[in-house]
């Protein structure tokens, strides 16, 4: 019981409507009527707030993993957070370390952002 439950938790934590994937999930998810109980008493606004926090130590992560990704947000900051949360959307979580977070920040901009974001990965690159 406690497995599923975790596991349907932590993916909606990701989503930028949790709650709304919360009730997706559960209803979607072979679980029974107490678990169903349990997460329909979830409250909307501590599912936005968690989901808030996550994101900023993902992004946090991210800053600290990489100068050069340091430097960009200072550069462009509107520009890098719409990217980050494309990749944050787009991209479950994995890492633990910063250096983890950063990889696949380069790994998801490499393969998914447009020429005007690839002058920073190639800094990354030259700064190796």
């Amino acid at each position: 019981m406690l497995e599923s439950l975790q596991n349907i938790l932590a993916l909606a934590l990701y989503d930028p409507d949790p709650k709304a994937k919360l009730e997706a999930l559960a209803r979607t998810a072979e679980l029974s009527r107490e678990e169903r109980d349990i997460l329909s008493g979830v409250q909307a606004r501590g599912l936005k707030l968690t989901h808030l926090l996550l994101m900023n130590l993902r992004f946090e992560r991210v800053l600290r993993g990489c100068p050069a990704l340091k430097e960009w947000f200072e550069a462009e900051p509107e520009g890098f957070v719409a990217v980050f949360r494309k990749y944050h959307k787009a991209s479950p979580p994995k890492a633990l370390f910063a250096s983890q977070e950063a990889e696949g920040f380069l790994g998801f901009l490499e393969q998914c952002e447009p020429e005007s974001h690839r002058r920073w990965v190639a800094e990354v690159a030259d700064s190796e």
